[in-house]
């Protein structure tokens, strides 16, 4: 057993290889460490908010982050510096995912999932669901959670509050 964090941990993450475990906490840092040596590798700092969601490319290298501050960032595995900061999220980003082939990156939260180009952190796409909850404070929008793409990258499913939903990033529009 580790102490890891100052604050509690909402998300893990294994690289490819199985030998850096990352965490995201709410004391806005990430730490990398090192499962070999049960050490701490580094701690990435930049985040001015809670940390929900960590993953790391299909080659490992790279480590995405996604946090309420409404930004994704983008760190290097071996220097532990921020790369880029993806930012058009209204408010909180609540999770993030590589596109099989890494090229991508698919971040949810304020109602909307965005697609982002990790080589050049342009936003490719926004799509916006829109909709509309009613919570004991009244209406809010709805909350997208959850983002995850099929292994071949040709479907993409996102969790809200009510349900799921599937989109084919792909597939030409009309």
């Amino acid at each position: 057993e580790w102490t890891a964090h100052a604050r509690q941990i909402p998300t893990l993450a294994l690289n490819p290889e199985g030998n850096i475990l990352a965490s995201g906490s709410r004391d806005s840092t990430i730490r990398l460490w090192d499962l070999r040596t049960g050490g701490l590798r580094d701690t990435l700092i930049g985040h001015t908010e809670d940390v929900m969601s960590v993953r790391f490319s299909p080659d490992g290298s790279l480590l995405a982050s996604a946090s309420y501050d409404h930004t994704v960032r983008l760190w290097a595995v071996t220097s532990g510096k921020c790369l880029r900061i993806f930012q058009g999220h209204t408010n909180r980003v609540f999770n993030v995912a590589f596109s099989p082939d890494g090229k991508q990156l698919a971040s949810v939260g304020d109602a909307t999932f965005r697609f982002w180009d990790v080589s050049n952190g342009s936003s490719l796409r926004m799509v916006s669901f829109g909709g509309k909850i009613v919570t004991a404070q009244g209406e809010v929008p709805e909350n997208l959670s959850s983002v995850a793409f099929s292994p071949g990258g040709d479907l993409l499913a996102v969790s809200s509050t009510t349900g799921l939903t599937f989109w084919c990033p792909r597939k030409p529009e009309p």
